[in-house]
């Protein structure tokens, strides 16, 4: 359930700005055709990442990879908290996809990690659910917040924010197993040239 509460922490994050691009669209004044290129950053970003990530995370363990992922997610929630421009928009949208494309690969692996081979089936449903209700807490969340307050973007993005920094502490306290390769050097052997 701790594994899987990372990958609901960044689907949350998916799709968080989709009831916003009305306020930011009135704010920003920019088209549609615009809104449509804001949103194509977040496929870019998780097509380069997908591909990359999986295999990173077979060769380096899950740790190295996901921390990262929620790096960028932690970003994302700034830039979008803060926007002033379309291009703080893409850039907050493609890293949002950096970050999803590193949870689907390495995070929905590491729910299945550990729950090891005895709940394979249930770790892999675990996964599941925990991405389809990230994905849809994140705009009912934000369309909440944007019914009751006057700023939703920031109040959106630090809640989330709260909840990439939750997800990372969780990393770190999972038992995931660390890649031979990774590990430093031990015995005797290890220090001569």
């Amino acid at each position: 359930v701790l594994a899987a509460s990372v990958v609901t922490a960044v689907f949350v994050l998916s799709n968080s700005a989709t009831p916003l691009y009305m306020l930011w669209q009135h704010k920003l004044g920019f088209s549609s055709g615009t809104l449509t290129v804001i949103f194509a950053a977040y496929i870019v970003g998780l097509l380069v990442t997908l591909p990359i990530a999986g295999q990173l995370s077979d060769r380096l363990g899950r740790r190295p990879v996901l921390l990262p992922g929620l790096a960028s997610a932690l970003v994302a929630c700034a830039l979008f908290a803060t926007a002033q421009s379309v291009g703080a928009l893409m850039i907050g949208r493609f890293l949002t996809g950096v970050a999803v494309g590193v949870i689907v690969s390495a995070g929905m692996a590491a729910v299945v990690d550990v729950g090891g081979a005895a709940l394979k089936r249930k770790s892999s449903l675990a996964a599941s659910v925990a991405m389809v209700l990230g994905a849809g807490l994140g705009p009912l969340g934000a369309g909440v917040v944007a019914q009751w307050t006057h700023s939703p973007m920031p109040i959106t993005f630090a809640i989330e924010a709260a909840l990439i920094l939750l997800a990372g502490i969780v990393v770190m306290a999972l038992p995931l197993k660390q890649h031979p390769r990774s590990r430093p050097a031990t015995g005797a052997g290890s220090g001569a040239a």
